[in-house]
This record gives structure tokens, C-alpha cells and sequence, in this order.
């Protein structure tokens, strides 16, 4: 179990390397990632005349693909967990100049997540780009049941020990809470043995909009909250349409 203190301490932004972190805008090239911590990461390679990028994991192949030849750059979100992964980069052949890569890890809103007890729930702010998460404590053998909701909750997982994602049931529907609003919905079920669990919710692929400003907020829940013996209960649905 981890101690009560790592709720409130601040956990350092995870060590990233490229290597090399330019080539050669002309045909096809190759560069290495170095990843200290899993997370969800932003991959760029740019030139001036189009880069595409492959990803390839050594036990695994490639997974992930982007840009278009001659025309448009590489872009990729991407969840990665630790070790090296190979980037192959495909420019013109005739292409001058450099291909620039980048990788920089999503954002933490929130460097101190919040403990998300049983029964509770919780809204915030959640932007393309940026992430949040919320520690939920289970201590003994039992079914869990996580809601997520929001505009730009493109990825939600659960990580156990801030080292490996922990299996789960996820269920992900889209929802309206107004005409042309889409919003992600996420169900996230199973038993969980006794531990500390870090769910993180990750800001990609936002749904777009066709009316009204697109709105960002982002509801969690764990479970349900108890109404007890009460058998008539007043509530207002909030802006993001969605209760638990």
C-alpha cells in the first residue's frame, strides 16, 4: 500500500530523450525515443515539405502512424509505456533542410491528485493537451465501477503503482447533452485487488462541436453515492448534462 503522503506529494515530470532530435529532410531516416515513465505523449516531427513518422515498438511492431508524404507533418498522441521505440521518418526525396522531432508529455493539470473516495464525485477542466487524475484507494478484494464524462476525454486509464496500466471492462458511448454537444461517456468495471490506483483521464481527440462554444468540463465519479434512507431527493442536472 502507499503511504497517505504520496497523495499530496508532487510527482516529477517523467524524463524523455530523442535521440537524434533532427535528421535530414530527404528520404527516409530513423530516430529513437527513450521513456523513463509511462504516459500519453505528443509526437512531432516537422519540416518544410512533409514528413510522415512511424512508431515501432520492439516486442510488439509498429502501432502508430502519421502525416502525409510531401504534404503534411507528423503528429501522434500516444500512450507509451517504458523503454526505446523506434521513429521511422519518410520526407521527399529531393527534400532540403531538417526534420525536427519532439515528444513532450501531456500537461498535469492537477500535480497533486486529488483521493477520489468510494461514492464520490468530481468535475474539473480538461483541455486537448493536458491531463488530470485522481487516486482511488481500494482495500480489500472488491468490484469497482469508474465514470468518465467529458467533451475532450478522448483515453481514459487506470494505473497501478504509476507503472503499468490495470485491466479493466471499458465500456465508451457518446452522449448529448444539447443538440450537436457530443461528450465522451466511459464506464471502466471490474474487481481490483488491494492497492492505490492512479485514474488519469487524458485530453485527445475532443469531440467537435456544431453548436454553442465547446465546453471542456469533465466529470468523475467513483461508484455511486449513497442516498441512504432517503426516498425523495432534489437535484439539478449540471452543464455537462450527466449525473451518477
Amino acid at each position: 500500500m502507499v503511504a497517505s503522503s504520496l497523495y499530496f506529494s508532487v510527482w516529477l515530470m517523467a524524463s524523455v530523450s530523442v535521440q537524434p532530435a533532427s535528421v535530414p529532410a530527404k528520404g527516409k531516416q530513423e530516430t529513437t525515443l527513450q521513456i523513463v515513465k509511462p504516459g500519453m505523449y505528443h509526437l512531432s516531427a516537422r519540416s518544410k515539405q512533409g514528413t510522415t513518422c512511424e512508431v515501432v515498438d520492439s516486442r510488439s511492431g509498429p502501432f502508430a502512424r502519421g502525416g502525409l508524404l510531401g504534404e503534411k507533418d507528423c503528429e501522434l498522441d500516444l500512450l507509451l509505456d517504458m523503454g526505446k521505440y523506434l521513429v521511422r521518418l519518410n520526407s521527399p526525396e529531393k527534400g532540403k533542410g531538417k526534420v525536427s522531432i519532439k515528444l513532450k508529455e501531456f500537461t498535469r493539470d492537477r500535480p497533486n491528485p486529488l483521493l477520489l473516495k468510494r461514492g464520490r464525485s468530481d468535475n474539473t477542466i480538461l483541455r486537448p493537451g493536458h491531463q488530470v487524475s485522481w487516486w482511488i484507494r481500494v482495500e480489500k478484494n472488491r468490484d469497482v465501477e469508474l465514470l468518465v464524462a467529458g467533451r475532450s476525454a478522448g483515453r481514459v486509464v487506470l494505473w497501478r503503482d504509476n507503472k503499468w496500466s490495470q485491466p479493466m471492462s471499458l465500456v465508451q458511448q457518446e452522449y448529448y447533452a444539447a443538440p450537436g454537444q457530443p461528450r465522451y461517456f466511459w464506464r471502466l468495471s471490474g474487481k481490483l485487488e488491494p492497492a492505490d490506483y492512479r485514474l488519469v483521464v487524458y485530453g485527445v481527440n475532443p469531440k467537435q462541436w456544431t453548436r454553442g462554444t465547446p465546453d471542456n468540463s469533465l466529470f468523475v465519479s467513483n461508484g455511486y453515492e449513497t442516498i441512504n434512507d432517503i426516498r425523495l431527493r432534489e437535484f439539478k442536472i449540471p452543464s455537462w448534462g450527466l449525473m451518477a
